[in-house]
């Protein structure tokens, strides 16, 4: 009969198995990496998405001309919102003339003779982006939610 030290001898030195127990402590840690990749993939696609729809509207404005009817805060902020998928608190529209390099006051339709005019405008939408591992992420006291942002800007001859 074989005693106990040589049973747990035995044992110690079987190897057999050992690659399953391997793989079972890698797995989870290959499966977070990789989980955690397509989650910022994906955060990085959605801020891609406003910013594409902040830059469509600055063609839009480009587009229709400072003198269109359609070139007004509210046209293009239907058309931020329409392309982005936001709401319209989450989107920002400023149009403002410069004379010479030195901004003027909203009611200024035209500069002084002489002086070089220059018509901006500038588009800002807000969005928030929230993992798919938002969940694991509060054990942790991460936020569940991150902030994007889309801008884009052009000045208007």
């Amino acid at each position: 009969m074989r005693s106990f030290s040589d049973v747990s001898r035995a044992l110690a030195a079987d190897a057999r198995g050992a690659s399953i127990i391997e793989l079972a402590i890698a797995v989870p840690f290959l499966l977070v990496m990789t989980l955690g990749m397509v989650d910022a993939a994906m955060g990085y696609a959605a801020k891609l998405q406003i910013q594409q729809a902040a830059a469509r509207t600055i063609e839009m404005a480009t587009a229709s001309g400072i003198n269109s009817p359609a070139f007004t805060t509210q046209n293009l902020q239907a058309d931020a919102v329409a392309a982005s998928g936001q709401n319209s608190s989450n989107v920002k529209i400023d149009i403002w003339m410069e004379c010479d390099g030195v901004l003027q006051p909203v009611t200024a339709v035209s500069c002084a003779s002489g002086q070089q005019i220059a018509h901006f405008v500038a588009v800002t939408i807000n969005g928030t982006y929230a993992p798919i591992m938002s969940g694991p992420m509060q054990i942790f006291h991460l936020p569940t939610s991150f902030p994007i942002q889309g801008r884009a800007s052009v000045r208007m001859q």
